[in-house]
């Protein structure tokens, strides 16, 4: 096989440059090798992620846990992972220089790919991340997300749930979820705006519909499909993730204005993600934030995966903070940093804590038997 020359300073090639000299069944050949290793270590269960490197390295995610994997000596070096991404990246969504992504399928597993220009050693190299992509959405009970914040979000007529957690979190699983089990209970207009889509819905019988639309594909960015989803008739819109301070200020008037708006972002906590909320419509100018927020909040979810060792699968726990006269007046008077005494205390309107969830997972038997418990 060829060996591909680069100084000392400059990184190999991004995808799209391949061996000169390799042929096109040789570089097929190369391709099937890759997807025949990566499904192997999918089909051993419960890996959500797997890392690959053009010097050789290889890791999996199994049940929240890191573990080595032995890559192939034929797949090890630049000329086989040029081959790989080549072929992968093939139609990627490249959004810089230094990295692109894309949605794939491997053996008819999904997989969201992401590949980065990063440091090794005297000269740069390439990574990429998989995530494993789920086929099925499973049902709002199997994930035991709140069912009280599914009958809250369903039956009112306009308001603001926020779905927190870390990447890897399972927020796409739980909203996926959420949306279906709202769609087969009342017909909805359903609008989603997702980087990338990774569940895809189906109108249901009782006469709900879903339009997904992808960044980059179907819309440039969030401001721009959010401002046309509103015009669209809409009973409930889905923006995948607050990522800056205008798409915080939007999702804030568009919920303020009538319509039910899910969407996610980073924080761990109701308290921290409400905190970023509203200091990001802050910086984007929006004229009384505070009151805007008071006025369509219902809902504040932090999400968990909490991992009990490779061979068992994670649980997810979750934080809730709700609407009641206490939370409003406390957001209206600027009092955010006090609302964890609220979710504490607040059971009684559909609040709780990691720690309670916890327990609650423990009661229904989720938690593996005697494991120790990890602490909140």
């Amino acid at each position: 096989m060829q060996t591909l020359k680069f100084s000392p300073s400059e990184p190999p090639p991004f995808s799209g440059s391949v061996p000169a000299g390799m042929d096109t069944q040789a570089r097929q050949g190369v391709f099937e090798a890759w997807t025949a290793f990566i499904g192997e270590i999918i089909t051993k269960g419960g890996v959500s992620d797997i890392i690959l490197t053009s010097w050789g390295r290889c890791t999996a995610r199994r049940n929240g846990q890191l573990e080595s994997v032995d890559m192939p000596v034929a797949l090890r070096g630049d000329d086989p992972f040029s081959v790989f991404t080549a072929q992968l990246f093939s139609s990627a969504d490249t959004s810089d220089q230094g990295s692109q992504e894309a949605i794939i399928a491997i053996g008819g597993q999904r997989l969201r790919a992401v590949e980065i220009r990063c440091d090794h050693g005297m000269r740069g190299g390439r990574e990429i991340t998989l995530r494993v992509i789920s086929e099925s959405i499973p049902a709002i009970g199997d994930i035991a997300f709140p069912s009280a914040l599914v009958d809250r979000f369903v039956e009112n007529e306009g308001g603001l749930l926020v779905l927190a957690g870390a990447t890897g979190s399972g927020k796409s699983t739980s909203i996926a979820a959420m949306l279906q089990e709202a769609a087969v209970r009342k017909p909805l207009r359903i609008i989603s705006i997702e980087d990338p889509i990774e569940y895809r819905f189906e109108d249901t019988p009782i006469g709900s519909i879903f339009t997904q639309r992808q960044l980059g594909r179907d819309s440039p960015d969030y401001v721009s499909a959010l401002k046309r989803a509103l015009r669209m008739n809409p009973d409930v819109i889905f923006v995948g993730e607050i990522r800056d301070t205008k798409v915080a200020e939007m999702v804030i008037e568009a919920a303020s204005t009538g319509h039910r708006v899910l969407t996610t972002m980073h924080g761990g906590d109701p308290v921290t993600a409400l905190r970023r909320l509203l200091s990001m419509a802050t910086a984007a100018g929006m004229p009384s934030p505070v009151d805007s927020l008071a006025d369509c909040f219902e809902a504040c979810v932090a999400q968990k995966l909490v991992s009990f060792g490779k061979e068992h699968p994670r649980v997810a726990i979750h934080e809730v903070l709700t609407r009641t006269t206490g939370v409003i007046s406390k957001l209206r008077q600027g009092q955010i940093n006090t609302l964890s005494s609220d979710i504490e205390t607040g059971r009684h309107a559909g609040m709780v804590t990691f720690k309670l969830s916890l327990a609650l997972r423990q009661q229904e038997g989720k938690v593996p038997p005697g494991v120790p418990l990890p602490a909140m």
